[in-house]
């Protein structure tokens, strides 16, 4: 536990830097959680007591770590979230070096897990995009409006949050 609140300032240094940059309140909150994984099996599985005692040694544990972990039905990580949990763990340790708090940053040799492209299961056919393109009712300022979102959406790709902010 002791290790826990040793760091627990640090990652919420590191939630306010993201939050000043423009990160979304959502991605505050996950960053938070994967640290608060690797903060339990920092204190739970090491004897690291101080964030200068993190090396790439104990960094790479972590990796193989999540490498191991599984769920109750015996299933490993996601290649997603085994890469999402060490992304944020990189990024926390690149933050304390760009502060002062550390001199170098052990997590630069991680390498993250490489990622299989998924493609989506299913694929809107031409006569769906016509009529989902038809449904709003372009007379109107907001049919006009939920046509174009459509529109981009479609054919960008672009996430929700990315959509609703435009």
């Amino acid at each position: 536990e002791s290790v826990r609140r040793r760091f627990e300032l640090l990652v919420l240094r590191f939630a306010e830097h993201q939050r000043v940059l423009g990160f979304s309140p959502r991605t505050v909150a996950s960053y938070r959680s994967h640290l608060s994984f690797f903060l339990a099996w920092l204190s739970a599985e090491t004897d690291v007591e101080e964030v200068t005692a993190v090396t790439s040694e104990v960094l790479h544990a972590w990796q193989t770590h999540l490498y191991g972990v599984q769920d109750d039905n015996g299933r490993g990580l996601a290649i997603a979230t085994q890469a999402a949990r060490l992304s944020v763990v990189r990024s926390f340790f690149r933050f304390l070096v760009k502060t002062d708090v550390l001199l170098y940053d052990p997590a630069a040799s991680l390498t993250l897990p490489k990622r299989k492209g998924i493609l989506p299961r299913s694929v809107l056919s031409k006569k769906e995009v016509e009529r989902l393109l038809a449904a709003p009712d372009a007379a109107t300022p907001l049919g006009l409006r939920d046509r174009a979102m459509i529109e981009v959406l479609y054919s960008t790709g672009i996430r929700n949050a990315e959509l609703r902010s435009l």
